[in-house]
C-alpha cells in the first residue's frame, strides 16, 4: 500500500473530471468565435444590462484610463463590444468604460453563445488575434485554470493559445502532480474496500492490474 501511495499514476482522460456539463469541458475556439461574430448582427443594449466582471479578463494591468478617455472622444467610430447571451462582456472592456464615462444609455454590441466558463479564454483569443500582447503570467494562469486530465483537450488548449507543448506542461506541472496524487489516494481507498476486486479497480482507474497489486 505504501508503494502505491508514493507512486504517481497517470489518470485516464476522463478521470476526476468534476463536471458533467459539456460547456465546462469543451473549449471555445477562435474559429468558432469568428463564425459567430460574422453571423451576428449588432444591436443596441442598455448599458445597465451589461455585466463587467474583471475576473474574466486576462490582463492583470487592469483598465487603461488613458484608453478609456481616448475612446470616450470617438464613440461613434468604435466597433461594437462582444458579450455572451447573459450580457457578460467578452471583448470591449475599455469601450464599455468609455460609454460609462460619457453616461450613455445604450451601447452597440454583438451577443454570441459563449459559456461563462470560457469567457476568459475567448477574450484572450480575440486579443491575441488583434495583436494585443498579454503578460506571460496571465496566459500561464489561464492554462492552469483551464487544465483538465484530457490529452486531446490540452493539445487543443495550448494550440489555440499558440503555446509550445513543453511550455504548457511545465506551467501545469504542479496541478498535474496534485491530480495524480489525488488519483493514487482514491485508488488506495478503493483497495481497502473488501467488496471491490483488483481487476475492477484497475478498470475503474484506467491502469493495468499489476500496477495496483
Amino acid at each position: 500500500m505504501s508503494e502505491l501511495e508514493n507512486e504517481i499514476i497517470e489518470p485516464t482522460d476522463d478521470l476526476f473530471n468534476d463536471s458533467d456539463n459539456d460547456d465546462e469541458t469543451s473549449l471555445i475556439t477562435k474559429s468558432e468565435i469568428d463564425i459567430m461574430l460574422e453571423s451576428t448582427p449588432t444591436e443596441e443594449i442598455a448599458l445597465d444590462d451589461i455585466i463587467y466582471n474583471k475576473e474574466y479578463h486576462s490582463r492583470t494591468d487592469g483598465i487603461d484610463q488613458a484608453a478609456v478617455i481616448d475612446y470616450s472622444k470617438k464613440l461613434l467610430s468604435l466597433p461594437p463590444i462582444t458579450v455572451n447571451l447573459d450580457n457578460i462582456i467578452i471583448d470591449g472592456v475599455h469601450r464599455y468604460h468609455a460609454f460609462l464615462r460619457t453616461e450613455q444609455e445604450t451601447i452597440p454590441a454583438r451577443r454570441i453563445n459563449v459559456p461563462e466558463s470560457m469567457i476568459r479564454l475567448a477574450n484572450l483569443l480575440i486579443d491575441l488575434q488583434s495583436g494585443i500582447r498579454h503578460p506571460e503570467r496571465d496566459i500561464k494562469a489561464l492554462c492552469i485554470k483551464l487544465w483538465q486530465p484530457n490529452g486531446d483537450y490540452c493539445k487543443q488548449l495550448y494550440g489555440e493559445l499558440q503555446i509550445p507543448e513543453s511550455t504548457f506542461y511545465a506551467w501545469t506541472k504542479d496541478i498535474r502532480k496534485a491530480r495524480k496524487k489525488e488519483v493514487n489516494a482514491a485508488m488506495a481507498r478503493a483497495l481497502l474496500n473488501p467488496l471491490k476486486k483488483q481487476k475492477d479497480i484497475a478498470k475503474e482507474f484506467g491502469v493495468s492490474e499489476p500496477t495496483i497489486k
